[in-house]
């Protein structure tokens, strides 16, 4: 009896799931809005759900412990959209609707990871040795265009977030070679854990988290 108490106790250990929210302000131009996010880990499983109280936008993906996403669903009611990929070995499939049309679509990649909300999936990268990442993302406005991703380190700094000085770790995000002229992208890193606080994703937007629990 006591081995059998002692099994169960191990399995429910090992399958219990830990699950925090997160707040951020997001501000694009003139237009402010929440960014509401849960992040629930269950063994080598990572489900990151985002969504917004202006676009009303829903992304939600399942992460592989180093092994970067293997689905991702996306909804936009405003504008008709619902989507499910999954990867296939080098393959992202893609089945939905896009735009109101049924939309089919194949993305034929290779082994560098798919990170498709890389703001919160790249923590085991900050907190690693290694100072470069590519990985794979799909365009979240144009779902028919995939493409590589290039993270590296920048510099360590403090930053002040929510009247608390912070040591940061700043994080540079761009298109992959000649393309990294069009779009490089900030952002900063809890460097205690790895965990995404602030961006700055283009000119004139700001992310930054404002509550956690």
């Amino acid at each position: 009896m006591k081995k059998v108490s002692v099994l169960l106790l191990f399995v429910l250990t090992a399958s219990a799931a830990t699950a925090r929210d997160y707040t951020y302000s997001q501000k694009i131009k003139d237009i402010s809005c929440k960014v509401s996010v849960k992040i629930t880990e269950e063994n080598d499983i990572k489900d990151i759900f985002a969504t917004d109280d202006y676009y009303l936008i829903v992304n939600e993906v399942k992460v592989k412990k180093d092994d970067g996403v293997f689905e991702w669903n996306f909804k936009d009611p405003k504008n008709d959209s619902e989507l499910k990929a999954v990867r296939d070995g080098n393959r992202i499939i893609i089945n939905g609707r896009y735009k109101g049309k049924e939309l089919k679509k194949e993305h034929y990649i290779d082994d560098r990871p798919w990170h498709q909300l890389f703001t919160w999936e790249l923590d085991h990268f900050l907190l690693s040795k290694e100072t470069r990442l590519e990985f794979w993302a799909i365009r979240p406005d144009n779902p028919e265009s995939a493409g590589i991703l290039v993270a590296y380190k920048d510099k360590e700094e403090k930053l002040m977030l929510n009247g608390e000085e912070v040591d940061a770790i700043n994080a540079k995000v761009t298109l992959a070679g000649l393309l990294s002229i069009f779009w490089t992208g900030d952002y900063w890193y809890r460097k205690s854990d790895g965990f995404y606080i602030r961006s700055k994703p283009m000119g004139d937007a700001l992310v930054e988290l404002n509550k956690e629990k």
